[in-house]
């Protein structure tokens, strides 16, 4: 690199830094009360940081949940004892075991009403050129089959319990960007995969509708408690905070979504919606 192109990246670096602004989370979580009162949910993955910000808000607003993990002790100690939580050890790479799942978390409150699909990992540090096959299998695996045949699963439950039931995908807005990357491109198709779920469960009275968060302030990022919320990924210049999704996701498997079906809505400050530079 020229010594020219290094003072520009310097004075970019410089512009960025001095126009930066702190921004620091308010948190505004809906509580409802008995919104989902006699509800029980089976929630994947819900012990990450928009996972957990679904558990919360679900049981305040009077759900059962049951939160499956692949490390359930560490989905223990993320939540205080609650006779409304329970919890299921479970490996979304390894499917072998999917109908056990289903069976055991029927077993604990007699039915599922709401399925959350909030399981999901990312790539780091990675190229299209380098990027291996079992890195992509292990992406997808986690965030699109296990989506896929937990979903089948979980509504074939409710189809044959006559359960008029709701499934919910969490997504990401840059799903909708053209990209090579792993994560990205199961995000892609779990676009397609909730719009086609939509149209082949509604006859069932299946309600399925996903959610696609921009950047979140959470551990995936590496964000901390204290930390900025600043961003420059939208154009409202701060990241979502996860109990702001877990309000959108309460609405949409409660009865007042009940005629929503077939959506995925983005909740980014505009990103993946129109074209943020």
């Amino acid at each position: 690199m020229s010594i020219a192109n290094k003072v520009k990246n310097l004075l970019r670096w410089y512009i960025k830094e001095t126009k930066r602004k702190e921004i620091h989370p308010v948190i505004s979580q809906v509580i409802i009360p008995n919104l989902l009162r006699d509800k029980v949910a089976l929630v994947m993955g819900g012990h990450g940081g928009i996972g957990k910000a679904i558990v919360n808000s679900f049981v305040d607003s009077g759900c059962k949940v049951i939160v499956v993990s692949r490390n359930v002790e560490k989905a223990k100690s993320s939540f205080p004892l609650h006779e409304n939580l329970a919890f299921i050890n479970f490996d979304l790479q390894n499917l072998s075991t999917i109908n056990d799942m289903v069976h055991q978390a029927v077993s604990i409150w007699g039915k599922i009403d709401i399925l959350v699909n909030s399981a999901g990992t990312h790539t780091e540090n990675i190229d299209f050129w380098t990027v291996s096959e079992t890195e992509y299998d292990r992406v997808l695996n986690i965030n699109l089959k296990g989506c896929y045949f937990v979903s089948q699963k979980v509504a074939s439950y409710m189809k044959e319990n006559n359960i008029k039931g709701h499934i919910l995908n969490v997504s990401s807005s840059t799903g909708g960007e053209p990209s090579w990357s792993p994560y990205r491109i199961s995000k892609r198709a779990l676009e397609g995969m909730t719009l086609g779920m939509a149209q082949i469960m509604q006859p069932f009275g299946i309600v399925v509708n996903g959610i696609a968060p921009g950047e979140v302030a959470t551990g995936l990022i590496n964000w901390n408690e204290g930390d900025s919320i600043d961003t420059e990924h939208n154009h409202f210049g701060r990241m979502a905070m996860p109990e702001e999704v877990a309000n959108l996701a309460l609405f949409l498997v409660s009865d007042m979504g009940n005629m929503i079906t077939g959506q995925m809505i983005y909740m980014s400050g505009g990103r993946g919606v129109y074209d943020i530079r």
